[in-house]
């Protein structure tokens, strides 16, 4: 699986709806400059997470090696196991800070929740475009992802059909 496949399915596995889970991706790309950045490929830190000072993190393995700018203050950055590990401390940010799932659905309600808790410095509206500008690029990343979750329900959806007509069809023979 490519990293957008990684992001969209462990969100979904995680419970966050689908349509989030897309922003997610495109929140990722671009905190981590399209998957380019030091921090991603050192630490697999896709959104730029530090080590948090109030909530325990059960996926942070440790402190990074790329140190974080001077103006983003103290505290270094969180380093992980692997992309998923990133993803699920994302989410678990999300529900440390109570997050109603139902009140996001596009990249400028994203946003406007991220800058509402401290997320990220710039405007609103740079943070939106920046987010809008990966849109169809997460969308393709994904695509496959989508696709074959898809196909995983339709196809347990049959074995399910199928189990349920053998189950009559041997109580109906077993009666005569």
């Amino acid at each position: 699986m490519n990293n957008e496949q990684i992001i969209y399915t462990t969100a979904v596995q995680e419970g966050v709806p689908s349509e989030v889970a897309v922003l997610m991706v495109q929140q990722a790309k671009v905190e981590s400059a399209n998957f380019k950045s030091n921090l991603f490929n050192e630490s697999f830190n896709a959104y730029g997470m530090k080590i948090p000072s109030k909530r325990k993190s059960p996926y942070i393995r440790g402190v990074s090696p790329v140190n974080p700018p001077a103006i983003e203050g103290v505290g270094g950055y969180a380093a992980y196991r692997n992309l998923a590990d990133s993803i699920k401390d994302l989410i678990h940010y999300f529900k440390f800070r109570d997050v109603d799932w139902n009140k996001i659905k596009t990249a400028q309600t994203y946003a406007g929740y991220l800058k509402s808790r401290g997320y990220y410095g710039p405007d609103q509206e740079v943070y939106t475009n920046m987010m809008l500008r990966y849109y169809n690029d997460a969308k393709t990343g994904i695509g496959k992802a989508i696709n074959a979750n898809q196909g995983i329900t339709i196809a347990t959806g049959l074995m399910v059909v199928t189990m349920f007509t053998f189950f009559i069809l041997k109580t109906f023979r077993s009666k005569k």
